[in-house]
């Protein structure tokens, strides 16, 4: 994919200052599929659309919020980025153009839960990225942005920016999944989901979690979260936290 001048200074630019504070590793790149797809990560801290594109080694169009993209002193890298603005009450033509531009050839990113999370854990996935795949006729990518929980531009401790940093450089791993059908992305979650409450969806998501811990070894175990865009680590220290709650209880504080 060619980039113009522009892009290409802003791309050196970033990635170069993203390199003297993190360490990313990069995992699964080898299964990115060789034209366009839509790639849909978490959304942890503020620098995750960087660190992406410092991760993947093809330019990336992300689809950021109107109100942002249209900000004065944002609004000429954004455009130089050729970003795809979208408002959430008129977002047909973003869709058409995300569509159009993984036709291309290109790799469009939309963060699907819409917002960054505040408690570290995945939040629920906004409707809306299965039309871009479906109108594209394109594969999706999952990947997992992982340990940018805890670093200055995330809500860790309550507050974004106001924190010294745990580790500098500060590692991270993005985790690149093997490239799904539309079909298969939009069903991924729906064992889980719940259309009338988000904590019946976590109450179901933790069944069906132990009902397969129970039956599997811990390398499938693995193989099932990856495959069903789950994160081990996170379901771990999920666990971890409940045992730690029922333990309080049991003692009468």
């Amino acid at each position: 994919m060619i980039m113009s001048a522009g892009e290409r200074v802003l791309h050196i630019l970033g990635t170069s200052i993203a390199r003297c504070f993190y360490r990313v590793t990069a995992v699964g790149l080898k299964s990115l599929p060789s034209g366009g797809f839509l790639l849909l990560p978490n959304h942890i801290s503020w620098v995750d659309a960087v660190l992406l594109q410092v991760a993947c080694p093809r330019p990336i169009r992300y689809i950021i919020d109107a109100s942002i993209y249209r900000n004065r002193v944002l609004h000429p890298i954004f455009r130089t980025l050729q970003c795809i603005p979208i408002d959430s009450r008129h977002s047909r033509n973003a869709i058409r153009e995300a569509a159009e531009r993984i036709a291309q050839g290109e790799i469009v990113c939309l963060f699907p839960e819409g917002q960054l999370t505040r408690s570290g854990t995945l939040l629920r996935l906004r409707r809306g990225y299965e039309l871009i795949a479906h109108q594209a006729n394109a594969p999706v990518v999952p990947v997992w942005l992982d340990q940018l929980w805890g670093s200055i531009f995330s809500f860790q401790g309550g507050r974004y920016f106001t924190k010294w940093p745990r580790n500098i450089p500060y590692r991270v791993t993005t985790a690149f999944g093997n490239p799904l059908s539309p079909e298969v992305a939009d069903i991924a979650h729906a064992k889980f989901r719940d259309e009338n409450s988000d904590f019946m969806s976590f109450v179901k998501l933790w069944e069906v979690y132990h009902a397969e811990a129970r039956r599997l070894s811990s390398s499938k175990l693995r193989k099932w979260c990856q495959e069903n865009f789950i994160s081990h680590v996170k379901m771990r220290e999920w666990i971890d936290v409940h045992q730690q709650l029922l333990s309080l209880v049991q003692s009468g504080f």
